[in-house]
């Protein structure tokens, strides 16, 4: 919790608690507590009356504030009030939500990164514009080609089985190992000899299937970088010959 400090219409000081969202997922009845607060706060303190003072407020939030990766959800949920705007002459009124039903988006590729996979059947809940896609694509880089998914249409990573001595490699012949959870079953990690580049070559003159571990992201360069290789574990013995 922080304590923070407004000024009411009269002069006044107000203190009041500003929620800030765990990282991890709320509970229900944490959501239910939050959501009793935030209105207790708007019987006592009412809503901020302009456009500026909601933006960045520890509370609230309008749809025009949502972040290109974020976006209020569930799609239904009832405002907490509305904001007059004038404008031109012209009066109009915009839906003023709690800043807790703001939820993180993000690509199958990020989500991968986070040890979790999209569901099968899942549909981007948003589409938009990834100049580096679009790039690759050779399409205009306005284009909305870029899906984006919640995390309730996640699962957990589930990591391959390595058999018979073949290490479970990703569609690029790599092993995605963003997570130490992500390693393949019966597999091990060789991070701390590759130096000077040579573990793969000895690993494919002592006939040992070894493949590159995938740890990151360049998105400078729209590349994945790698760390070390990936081998199943009846050949760990062999380390000492690396």
């Amino acid at each position: 919790m922080k304590i923070a400090v407004r000024k009411n219409n009269l002069g006044g000081q107000i203190l009041y608690r500003s929620l800030v969202p765990p990282k991890k997922t709320t509970s229900v009845p944490c959501i239910a507590k939050c959501t009793t607060i935030t209105r207790l706060n708007v019987i006592i303190l009412g809503f901020p009356k302009t456009i500026s003072a909601i933006k960045g407020h520890p509370l609230y939030v309008l749809r025009r504030h949502i972040l290109k990766y974020e976006i209020i959800w569930p799609e239904d949920i009832e405002p907490l009030g509305q904001i007059e705007i004038k404008k031109k002459g012209q009066q109009t009124f915009e839906d003023i939500f709690p800043r807790s039903a703001i939820k993180k988006l993000h690509t199958r590729g990020t989500w991968l990164q986070k040890a979790k996979v999209v569901k099968p059947a899942e549909v981007p809940i948003k589409m938009v514009s990834s100049w580096m896609q679009n790039k690759k694509a050779g399409v205009d880089p306005d284009a909305k080609n870029s899906g984006l998914f919640g995390e309730w249409q996640t699962a957990p990573y589930e990591p391959a089985i390595a058999e018979n001595g073949k290490v479970p490699r990703n569609n690029f012949g790599n092993v995605d190992l963003y997570q130490e959870c992500m390693l393949p079953i019966g597999c091990v990690w060789i991070n701390d000899l590759d130096d000077f580049a040579v573990v793969g070559r000895v690993c494919r003159k002592l006939d040992i299937d070894a493949a590159k571990a995938v740890t990151g992201f360049d998105g400078q360069r729209g590349f994945p970088t790698t760390e070390g290789y990936v081998v199943c574990q009846e050949f760990e013995v062999r380390r000492k010959f690396l």
